[in-house]
């Protein structure tokens, strides 16, 4: 691992932080392949307990450890979480992490999903140095590959940045902190907006890629209004406003207002995929005539 030996420069370690909810039967994978190694769950002892079947999961590694490798032999693997290179003890790693866990934006308690890669890359650049530096605590850096970047190494590191196929981030390091994380309203808004470009964008090159034509600016401008509606009805899932931008863009931008589907929409008693599911059951109804 080149960017192993890059940055295996000063003391310190490896960790992984996998994200439980994303990998499928998580403690499966790190049993096969490396069963031996040290780990703890971000939820244990913490207000998540209960949820420690979906925790993610904090793991001491080595170069070669198979957990390790596992992670970086498939880009798909590596999209489940983050390398953390640090020099402090494991337990003094896991307690800031978990202090990670939830947000304050402007007095409003968030969970706080830091560990995905995904949304890592467009919350980074908007955050403020004190935010910045909050974020890694007592780690010498984080680092997860950028999928935007055909999977170049995106690092988050203390005073330089590092050499060789990687995509700087830098800050300076404060002393380790356990206050509440905060983030601004800037922050969120910042990460909302990148976050929603890409989302558009990817939707654009599917739709595409399925042969169909319109035109790109008139489809984002309708892309966003849908997600706008979307997010009325509390839907929140990439497959569901997915769909729910298809119904605006292929049936009509106020297909939502019609019963039942309206109905079906606003009834808090469904789960969102069931939303969707019943939705296009009623939409394919009206197509038939029945």
């Amino acid at each position: 691992m080149q960017l192993y030996q890059e940055i295996n420069q000063a003391p310190g370690r490896w960790f992984l932080l996998l994200d439980g909810a994303q990998t499928l039967n998580i403690r499966k994978v790190l049993y096969e392949h490396s069963p031996d190694v040290y780990w703890r769950p971000l939820y244990l002892h913490t207000e998540l307990s209960n949820l420690l079947s979906i925790s993610p999961i904090l793991i001491a590694v080595e170069e070669h450890s198979g957990i390790l490798q596992w992670y970086l032999a498939h880009e798909d693997n590596c999209q489940y979480g983050i390398c953390i290179y640090c020099n402090s003890e494991f337990n003094t790693l896991l307690t800031h992490l978990q202090s990670l866990l939830f947000a304050d934006i402007c007095g409003e308690i968030i969970l706080f999903r830091f560990y995905d890669p995904q949304a890592l890359t467009f919350l980074w650049r908007h955050l403020s140095d004190v935010e910045k530096e909050r974020m890694l605590g007592p780690a010498a850096l984080w680092c997860w590959p950028e999928e935007s970047r055909e999977y170049e190494w995106a690092v988050i590191t203390v005073d330089k940045k590092m050499t060789s196929r990687t995509v700087g981030y830098t800050c300076k390091r404060n002393a380790f902190q356990r206050v509440p994380l905060v983030l601004r309203q800037h922050t969120l808004e910042g990460f909302r907006a990148d976050k929603e470009n890409a989302f558009v964008h990817n939707l654009a090159q599917r739709f595409t890629s399925r042969g169909w034509a319109f035109n790109p600016e008139e489809f984002q401008e309708a892309a966003r209004a849908a997600l706008k509606q979307a997010r009325v009805y509390n839907l929140g899932y990439a497959s569901s406003l997915a769909a729910f931008v298809l119904f605006w863009t292929t049936v009509s931008p106020v297909f939502h207002l019609r019963e039942p589907i309206k109905g079906i929409l606003e009834n808090p008693a469904y789960h969102e995929l069931e939303k969707i599911e019943l939705v296009k059951d009623a939409l394919l109804a009206m197509q038939g005539g029945g």
